[in-house]
């Protein structure tokens, strides 16, 4: 497999698949088919994609949440700081409004979004239903349920063991019990807690995923000893292609006849247990379709696939400046059904993603070099 940057080129590009289509998803921008697909892959693939590439290790399990918290908790902290920040000066200082009873009341319910960690505490259509992550930062909610859910499968880990197989079954039961709380919850329950079991799944999926295929190697190998290495990988890369078409086959026709998919309120279509499959089934032929072609991964796409979490992050953020830009030039385009405000929002996506990809590579560039002067001056005293 060809690396970016001593990374597996191919995850990378599952990566940017995944957070493509988040993009054109809050951009609006839909193309016939490939919209639908996208949508049932799009948040799911990056679960899938955290068991596959999980990497046990020998750690207390203080340890493993510190790990966790300063790769995920971190940057939801920092991110939503920030964001906070920005729109305390905008709306409240720098518009003159200043803090009132109504101000604080909404700076309060700001502060409750972050922390509560979902775009609403009511149910999606409830006459209840309030928006209370109102600073375009509705997609952090990824990084809380990511952590949440990994914590989960490293306590299922741990008390499995290393039998994957033993794990594989064991997700049946965490599936019925992520089934019924989602159906049971009145409420969306803080840091996707109510949907943590069902994320644990996905994580699971990706890990015995992961392992189903070194043993599939190796029985490939035992059976074709007299192989060369080529004919053993077009046998498994024929296999694949087999496994992957007819997981998209089951997911255009399980998903046309249940809906769409919104993991981010609960919303897995008309029975869960089948949003449930179609998640799985499109992220997983998707692996099988990055992994087929990981020979051409395209070196832009997989550096983008690399900071998806920044993405994920800011992209609202991002979009809010490019959409001023445009309605200053073309006011109402990006509400029309037309091929210029397609070609806009596309425009826009492209840029959102090489502004946040660039922007972070600057910052990371920069960590390094202090890193690396301090280790000189701490070298020389």
């Amino acid at each position: 497999m060809r690396k970016t940057e001593e990374r597996i080129a191919w995850i990378d590009f599952a990566k940017f698949l995944g957070i493509l289509f988040v993009l054109m998803m809050h951009a609006d921008l839909k193309i016939p088919f490939v919209s639908h697909l996208g949508g049932t892959f799009y948040v799911s693939i990056f679960f899938v994609l955290a068991g596959y590439t999980y990497q046990p290790k020998q750690e207390p399990f203080g340890c493993f949440l510190k790990r966790k918290a300063k790769r995920l908790l971190l940057p939801y902290f920092g991110y939503n700081a920030f964001l906070y920040l920005f729109f305390f000066v905008k709306d409240y200082i720098l518009s003159g409004a200043g803090i009132t009873e109504g101000t604080l009341t909404e700076a309060l319910r700001r502060v409750f979004g972050i922390l509560y960690s979902r775009n609403s505490v009511y149910l999606p259509n409830s006459v209840f239903d309030v928006n209370i992550m109102t600073i375009l930062n509705s997609p952090t909610w990824f990084l809380t349920a990511l952590f949440v859910s990994s914590v989960l499968f490293e306590i299922f880990y741990r008390i499995c063991g290393t039998d994957w197989k033993k794990i594989a079954v064991d997700n049946v039961l965490i599936m019925a019990i992520g089934i019924c709380i989602v159906y049971i919850s009145p409420i969306l329950l803080p840091w996707s807690l109510d949907s943590a079991f069902i994320f644990e799944i996905f994580i699971g999926v990706g890990y015995v995923l992961r392992k189903e295929m070194e043993e599939m190697r190796g029985k490939a190998v035992k059976k074709g000893s007299n192989e060369s290495e080529e004919v053993i990988d077009k046998r498994i890369k024929n296999k694949k292609k087999v496994v992957a078409l007819i997981l998209f086959l089951l997911t255009i026709i399980l998903s046309s006849k249940n809906g769409t998919v919104n993991l981010s309120v609960n919303n897995f279509g008309k029975m869960v247990s089948v949003g449930i499959a179609v998640s799985v089934f499109s992220a997983t032929g998707i692996i099988f379709l990055c992994q087929l072609i990981s020979e051409h991964i395209p070196k832009g796409a997989a550096l983008i696939g690399q900071h998806s979490l920044i993405i994920m992050s800011l992209h609202m953020f991002v979009f809010m400046f490019i959409k001023t830009g445009i309605n200053k030039i073309a006011p109402d385009l990006l509400q029309q059904d037309t091929i210029a405000a397609d070609f806009a929002k596309t425009m826009m996506v492209v840029a959102t993603m090489a502004v946040l990809t660039i922007g972070e590579m600057t910052v990371q560039y920069y960590h390094i070099r202090r890193k690396a002067g301090r280790g000189n001056n701490d070298a020389e005293k």
